[in-house]
């Protein structure tokens, strides 16, 4: 079984701990309405302590068991600047802090003070223990120190040590016994020192600004990372480069290495995590650590189970649904907008930009064999994507794009802020596998609204489609796949302010539309005329999709609610707070022999993934009626047969008030009291804390009150008061019964007072 080892991340003023598996979140630490910002945190070698340092000088430790944290103190770290760099010892009994004011200082974690303060002559950039009594410190500006902490004085011995650097270092100690340092600067060179003698013993070029570097399994290999995204494996001693693989297009700012399961973690700077095989050097796994906003989102296929997102940035991010591993696709220049994936091809997508143009993209099937090309392609991913075709012609952004919903004759609409729709066939990519990418050319341009148009849908049988606009109106087109144009097919208007989004229903010659006025419309395709006006939400409605083969609505809303709507009543069964901004998209996830999900994205920059349990919700329910009539039926039978011990307990096995309330008044209306007085003593002391906490809930109303004071008349004569006070719970029983018990008391004995008054008033008024 493969080890499962949790990532650190800070996230502002807190700390995220991941599944490194999935990024799924496991539990964080800190809290998220901390106002500091975190600035540094470390974990213990041994794993169970955790320091993180924030801002504004304070420093939070913590004890990590059975995946949680839990505070154990916090201090004040005397800096004058922000921690950048937290350090612990071997043995985990000494913290170093390293600020931006140019000291460091060195806590006893056992004894709680700060035995030493260490001062520099620039910022701190990296610091690593020789031991547990000597530190070796590297600075901004290219200075080494090493500091012997046997020392008990405030200032312990150091030593300055010349490597000719002059720029940020990052000190490692060499693995093994060897007694001595690499420091790795961004000055493209490394040095290895002996601590010993406090020599430099070689200084060996790497032509590379290096951001981060770890030594890997054999100890002589040293892995450095840096601007060129490219991972680097030298021998440390020649400096002659072993192996070296580019895994992405930008700077790799940390790297950290895993010799329990030789995995590598690449951070990049644009906050995504790389997994990277030790061996091979290829990434196994990426996580995207930053969506911003999301405008769209689309599913492949069951066989790929892909979901491809257009966020608020030129890359396209493609997500395996089962990992949640990302990979970034290059290719626009500016912001996609909209994504989408035809129902006949399993691989095939399209994305739009605000770069005027479109892209035919097609992911490669896991199942292939990688062709020559392939293997040889700048960067390795476990996802590979592949441009077939470019669009252009739009002279504005291109805010939608869709595919027909059939391969005979496909096509691709798109509609833009230049008020234009275009039909694209798109043919030929049905037999285009590689090579360079085609052109397409668009065989039909209208203009379609003189105001921004917001999205294009094609009906199910490819025979119309429906742009929305901002002029407040929807428009059906008349498509012609033999000669590829559009026509005019009619206008739907009544909404009162622009249309964001159309949907056809799946079963039904129904459409339904949806605005920034608030409402959802259904209007009829045969008459144009709106068949309902649903309205409920209070901001702009962005998103729809129908849902039960069209028998209900999913709307979302700018305000990041989501509403579901019963179409036959028009009304609305349920409100979710779905997202804390905009709700830009719903998309459904379709899989063979499981449940339909729905993925919604939006401006909070989160995919949520949401489950239709329509079905078990309404198996549960009929589950509880067929057990609630069976439970009455059972309780019948004890009733009929006076087996009233079995009955007062099948009751309360079920914690059920009602029917243990049934048992007391069926004892009560036929006279039968007495027997409850046998039926208590059966009864456990766990039964009996229930129904006395039945009891002090029946007591509360005048209706079943009686029932309750009968249950307290034949408690208080079948055990005694001591019996009765060691039953759990009992204090707080006590407390609710006595007041309204005094409420009932008085209530009773004004009623006997009133009675006595009125049959002597009878009794005066009596003639003889």
């Amino acid at each position: 079984m493969a080890l499962v080892f949790p990532s650190f991340t800070a996230c502002s003023n807190f700390v995220k701990v991941l599944n490194v598996q999935n990024g799924d979140l496991k539990y964080t630490i800190g809290e998220a309405e901390d106002e500091s910002r975190a600035t540094s945190f470390a974990i213990s070698h041994d794993d169970s302590q955790f320091v993180v340092t924030y801002a504004n000088d304070l420093i939070k430790k913590y004890s990590l068991a059975n995946n949680e944290a839990t505070l154990d103190r916090q201090f004040r770290g005397t800096h004058n600047a922000p921690v950048l760099i937290t350090r612990f010892s071997p043995d985990s009994s000494r913290l170093a802090t390293g600020s931006a004011d140019f000291s460091v200082k060195m806590w006893d974690l056992k004894k709680q003070f700060c035995t030493h303060n260490l001062k520099g002559k620039s910022v701190v950039s990296a610091m690593c223990f020789i031991g547990n009594d000597r530190l070796l410190v590297g600075y901004t500006e290219g200075d080494v120190k090493l500091f012997d902490l046997e020392n008990k004085g405030i200032q312990p011995t150091e030593w300055k040590i010349h490597t000719s650097h002059i720029s940020t270092i990052l000190p490692l100690t060499l693995p093994g016994n060897a007694p001595g340092a690499v420091i790795v600067s961004r000055d493209r060179t490394y040095s290895i020192l002996n601590v010993e003698t406090k020599e430099k013993l070689k200084l060996i070029p790497i032509f590379e600004p290096v951001e981060d570097a770890v030594f890997l399994r054999n100890p002589q290999n040293l892995l450095t990372v840096g601007e060129e995204g490219v991972l680097k494996v030298w021998d440390i001693w020649s400096g002659r480069m072993l192996k070296k693989k580019a895994i992405i297009g930008k700077r790799i700012d940390t790297v950290l290495y895993r010799e329990a399961t030789g995995q590598i973690l690449c951070v990049t700077c644009d906050q995504n995590l790389l997994f990277v095989d030790e061996n091979t050097l290829t990434m196994t796994k990426q996580l995207s650590g930053f969506n911003d906003e999301i405008f769209a989102s689309t599913f492949l296929s069951e066989k790929s189970n892909c979901l491809v997102v257009a966020t608020n940035s030129p890359e396209i991010r493609i997500y395996d649904m089962n990992s949640w591993s990302c990979h970034l696709l290059q290719g626009h220049e500016e912001s996609v907008l909209s994504v989408d994936s035809p129902p006949w091809d399993e691989f095939l997508f399209a994305s739009s930009s605000k770069d005027n143009s479109i892209i035919v993209w097609r992911l490669r099937d896991p199942s292939m064999k990688l062709e020559e090309e392939e293997k040889d392609a700048e960067f390795e991913a476990p996802i590979k994507v592949a441009k077939v075709a470019v669009a252009t012609g739009h002279t504005n952004s291109v805010a939608a794009v869709q595919f027909s919903k059939h391969k005979d004759k496909p096509f691709i609409l798109s509609v833009s802020d230049d008020g234009t729709l275009k039909l694209w066939p798109i043919q030929k990519i049905l037999t285009h596998f590689g090579g360079e990418s085609l052109k397409l050319s668009a065989s039909f341009t209208i203009v379609a609204h003189h105001k921004l148009i917001n999205c294009v849908e094609v009906s199910p049988n490819d025979k119309i489609c429906i742009t929305g606009s901002m002029d407040k109106t929807a428009k059906l087109w008349h498509i012609d796949k033999d000669t590829m144009n559009l026509g005019i097919a009619g206008t739907l208007s009544g909404h009162k302010k622009g249309v964001w989004l159309a949907k056809f229903a799946p079963n039904s010659q129904n459409v339904a539309t949806c605005s920034g006025d608030s409402t959802i419309k259904i209007f009829s395709l045969l008459d144009k005329t709106c068949l309902m006006t649903l309205s409920g939400h209070d901001f702009a409605i962005l998103a729809l999709h129908f849902v039960r083969n069209g028998n209900k609505l999913l709307s979302a809303d700018s305000g990041g609610l989501m509403k579901v709507w019963n179409l036959e009543t028009g009304v609305c069964d349920q409100t979710i707070e779905a997202h804390e901004d905009k709700v830009w998209h719903i998309e459904l996830i379709e899989r063979a022999r499981k449940d339909d999900e729905y993925v919604t994205v939006g401006a909070d920059g989160k995919i949520i993934v949401w489950k239709d349990v329509s079905e078990e919700v309404q198996l549960e329910e009929a589950r509880k009626r067929a057990e609630r009539a069976a439970n009455q039926q059972t309780l019948a039978n004890f009733m009929d047969q006076e087996k009233y011990e079995e009955a007062l307990m099948f009751a309360l096995d079920l914690a059920q008030p009602f029917h243990c309330l049934t048992v007391i008044n069926h004892l009560t209306h036929r006279g039968e009291t007495e027997k409850l007085g046998k039926v208590l003593k059966s009864l456990s002391s766990s039964q009996l804390s229930m129904l006395m906490d039945f009891t002090a809930q029946w007591n509360t109303n005048t209706r079943t009150y009686n029932a309750s004071q009968q249950v307290i008349h034949y408690m208080l004569k079948t055990y005694h008061p001591d019996d009765l006070l060691k039953l759990p719970g009992i204090n707080r029983i006590l407390q609710a019964l006595i007041p309204y018990t005094n409420r009932h008391y008085e209530r009773l004995s004004k009623l006997k007072s009133d009675a006595a008054y009125l049959n002597y008033v009878y009794s005066r008024m009596r003639l003889d």
